[in-house]
């Protein structure tokens, strides 16, 4: 009896990690796909600017706002949404984002005119900003080892930059053949297919694992950030003398220091001022901003150059940019296995390295610049 009890234990904590792994996958997979709708469409939509313009006849400055209202409520909500992600759960928070990008999607695809989609896309930016960074929290519960979850990430990061080098493609497939609204309503089956999926496989998060909501010094840190991206964004028009430039950068600076105040007080803080102490978080963070500036920067100005400066179609600017997007996702899966069994400083110095190279030669881009395709 002894021995019978012996073994129908252990089938049970076989069987038990068994469903463990197997759900881990499918919430990696549910994650990767609901990421992958962000990332479709912030490539796709870089590869219609000019058809946006054209369609909805206004000038750049009308335009810009297309792609910078998203950019400043993504930018602005990100520490909003941290909070949230810790009050409410990663899964909550994922799920939410994930519908209202999908509602904002369809409002975008069918917006009558400039002031609607411009809407619209700020709204969207409010739902990435919710669900993108609550992947990777969703991600570390689900694979609480850190080779495992090294894995994870390196496949995760592949999946959504396979996205990523499919957007320009279909973005620009779609605008040739059915208009720049497509693209928008792209991210309607993604979205309809991911939520399910997040909503059967994700777990939610324990309860012990959730902290306070500093709501202060989440409303400092929104105004810092918003303000800063506003007076960024704005600068090419009205030039970094401007009074209404300088009020901005005056009252980001003044939110920021509301933000520093009120988490050094906090006991519940957003972001620890401890962690910046540590040499490798601050190396690494500040890495990670300067990638972020060189990499996601670019790729605005690469649509602008192919379709508007070199007169290429959507879909051949389209395979131009998807080269770097798939060169992205073939070494996400390698240097996330690099990264489980050696470590991550190898391949940070390898990718800046390549990183720094790369926009040395882009630099060097002109009109009469030959390519491949």
């Amino acid at each position: 009896m002894l021995t019978a009890a012996v073994a129908l234990r252990s089938l049970e904590e076989r069987t038990v990690a068994v469903d463990a792994r197997k759900r881990a996958r499918w919430t990696l997979l549910a994650t990767s796909f609901g990421l992958s709708m962000a990332l479709l469409d912030m490539t796709a939509v870089n590869v219609a600017v000019p058809s946006i313009q054209a369609g909805l006849n206004t000038d750049v400055l009308g335009l810009s706002w297309v792609i910078d209202g998203y950019t400043l409520t993504f930018a602005s909500l990100l520490l909003l949404s941290g909070g949230l992600g810790d009050r409410l759960g990663a899964k909550r928070l994922f799920l939410s984002g994930l519908v209202v990008f999908t509602v904002a999607s369809a409002a975008c695809g069918f917006a009558p005119g400039l002031g609607t989609l411009v809407f619209a896309r700020i709204v969207q930016g409010a739902g990435a900003a919710m669900f993108m960074p609550s992947s990777l929290a969703i991600l570390r519960e689900a694979y609480p080892h850190a080779k495992e979850r090294a894995h994870a990430i390196g496949i995760w990061s592949a999946l959504t930059a396979i996205a990523g080098a499919c957007g320009p493609l279909f973005g620009g497939a779609l605008v040739a053949s059915l208009g720049w609204r497509s693209i928008f309503l792209l991210n309607l089956p993604v979205g309809i297919v991911a939520v399910p999926m997040v909503v059967r496989f994700v777990r939610p998060s324990p309860a012990g694992a959730r902290r306070g909501f500093d709501l202060p010094a989440q409303i400092a840190g929104a105004f810092a950030l918003a303000l800063l991206t506003w007076a960024l964004i704005e600068r090419s028009a009205f030039g970094w003398s401007s009074p209404r430039i300088l009020l901005a950068l005056v009252a980001s600076a003044g939110a920021l220091l509301a933000f520093l105040h009120l988490e050094r007080r906090s006991p519940n803080p957003i972001l620890p001022l401890q962690l910046f102490a540590n040499r490798t978080f601050s190396a690494t963070a500040s890495a990670a901003l300067l990638y972020a500036g060189g990499f996601f920067g670019s790729v605005l100005v690469f649509s602008i150059y192919f379709q508007s400066l070199r007169g290429d179609s959507p879909i051949r600017a389209g395979l131009h940019m998807a080269a770097v997007t798939i060169s992205f996702g073939l070494t996400s899966v390698v240097a996330g296995r690099f990264a489980g069994r050696y470590g991550t400083r190898m391949p940070i110095l390898v990718g800046l390295s390549l990183l720094a190279a790369g926009a040395l030669l882009f630099a060097s881009l002109a009109q009469e610049t030959s390519f491949a395709l």
